[in-house]
């Protein structure tokens, strides 16, 4: 979790909250995010941070870059329609990208930016990608998936075997939907394997309360993890009284379903395993339909000792 010190900015803009962003770490082991930051009057700008120290390895606490903000939403794009700026990563010609979402009237798509410094970003004059109809793109996230194995691979990997993926999260539909395909490097260009099953008339991350996702590269075992918003069913007056309001769901990892070549699986972390503990197991047991059949388990005190619990989402 990343701390920002949210008094008034530094050039004397007063904020009004933040939105989503992302942080990359580079080769020579420099850490930044980047976020998106509103003004009192909602209009949505992006910002840095950096860590107060990069030596902490928990990286809790970080300061907002001096220059902020360092770049407005571009001509022609509504003020509240420019949000939650990506992982930067290089790209096989050695320039750094970054993209963000946004639409044009009810067109959604994807915004390219070029970076030198990783301070000043260059709008690209072409999308990445576009759909008609699909308004929104919230909390946008691009990535490779492997077609011969379920190794993930970091954003600097190309090649013939692989391919792409664009997730977007539909503002007011509170739904997650991606789609697999091909990307042009070069051009900065995605194309879908099936236009039908395009970025937000295809296919959904997940059927049930899933919003908002994104995911991350772990490099030390060669996953990508995904996280979303898990929207709970009470009402605000009770978000308010617990002081939060929607929680996350169990990280999950992310592959290619090479059966299909057409969907992703997504599959709890293994690390959940740890919560399951003392476990027993009944294999002669044989059940017919309405047996009730009691179990030695202990008594209710001993289960309830040995017992911890958690909201899973998956």
């Amino acid at each position: 979790m990343v701390f920002l010190l949210l008094s008034a900015h530094p050039n004397g803009t007063i904020l009004r909250g933040f939105l989503s962003g992302s942080t990359t770490v580079l080769s020579n082991s420099e850490i930044f995010a980047l976020y998106t930051g509103n003004t009192n009057i909602f209009s949505q700008f992006q910002c840095k941070a950096v860590p107060v120290n990069i030596s902490y390895p928990l990286l809790v606490e970080w300061v907002k870059y001096d220059g902020n903000p360092i770049f407005y939403t571009p001509p022609g794009i509504g003020l509240k329609d420019h949000r939650d700026p990506s992982t930067v990563w290089k790209g096989p010609d050695g320039k750094h990208r970054m993209i963000m979402g946004s639409k044009q009237n009810k067109t959604g798509l994807v915004f390219v930016y070029h970076t030198d410094d990783f301070t000043n970003y260059k709008l690209l004059d072409e999308p990445l990608h576009s759909v008609p109809n699909t308004d929104m793109w919230e909390c946008v996230d691009f990535y490779q998936v492997s077609l011969t194995n379920d190794s993930t691979l970091d954003m600097a990997a190309y090649g013939p075997d692989i391919k792409h993926v664009i997730k977007e999260s539909w503002e007011g539909h509170c739904k997650d939907w991606y789609s697999i395909g091909t990307y042009d490097a070069i051009n900065d260009k995605w194309t879908p394997d099936n236009p039908e099953l395009d970025v937000g008339i295809g296919y959904r991350c997940d059927y049930g309360r899933f919003f908002a996702s994104k995911s991350l590269y772990d490099p030390l075992k060669k996953r990508r993890v995904t996280w979303g918003y898990v929207a709970e069913s009470d009402k605000h007056n009770q978000d308010l009284t617990r002081g939060r309001a929607t929680i996350f769901n169990v990280g999950r990892t992310v592959v290619l379903d090479r059966k299909t070549g057409t969907h992703l699986l997504h599959w709890p972390i293994e690390e959940i395993e740890s919560l399951r503990y003392n476990g027993q197991e009944f294999n002669e047991i044989e059940l017919e339909l309405g047996t009730i059949i009691p179990l030695d388990i202990g008594t209710p005190t001993q289960v309830q000792e040995n017992y911890k619990c958690f909201y899973i989402f998956i």
